[in-house]
């Protein structure tokens, strides 16, 4: 029986260790393009458990986010010729992409993810820049999570 407590404790003491070592990883930062507008505007584009949290995450960071890309049709005629086109009103969306790994926080239901960010620019369609970062999806023991430190940095680099 006093093997058995031994052994119960001494794993008790390796998992919680794991967590004391868990740590936010830095945020990699691949810039693509340049930003052709000043405005701190974007919509996100993609469905997401976490849009609330990336929403608040970029307000705190001086953000303005529309919850939908909301375009107006354009018609232009000159002479014979009529062209129309799709006038989006939020220049760059974001796409967001959580994964889960497999490990937990200690003493919550969070979990550390990897997080990216692709920042299309709507109106040539291609990416301007590319955020990863490793940490967690929500309060954490050791790991700060990774919405607020993901728009800090797309504030750094918005200009």
């Amino acid at each position: 029986m006093k093997w058995f407590k031994i052994l119960i404790v001494a794993g008790l003491i390796l998992n919680l260790s794991g967590c004391v070592t868990l740590s936010s990883g830095e945020v990699v930062t691949k810039k693509l393009g340049s930003f052709g507008e000043s405005r701190k505007e974007v919509t996100i584009l993609n469905s997401t458990p976490h849009l609330s949290d990336m929403t608040i995450a970029l307000v705190n960071s001086g953000f303005s986010v529309k919850p939908m890309p909301s375009q107006k049709i354009i018609t232009e005629r000159s002479g014979d010729l009529t062209s129309q086109y799709n006038l989006v009103s939020t220049r760059y969306g974001l796409f967001l992409e959580v994964t889960p790994t497999r490990q937990i926080c200690a003493f919550t239901d969070y979990r550390i993810v990897n997080a990216t960010i692709n920042i299309i620019d709507t109106r040539t369609n291609e990416s301007v820049a590319i955020l990863k970062q490793r940490g967690s999806d929500g309060p954490c023991t050791t790991v700060t999570p990774v919405f607020q430190t993901l728009a800090d940095e797309m504030s750094r680099i918005w200009n």
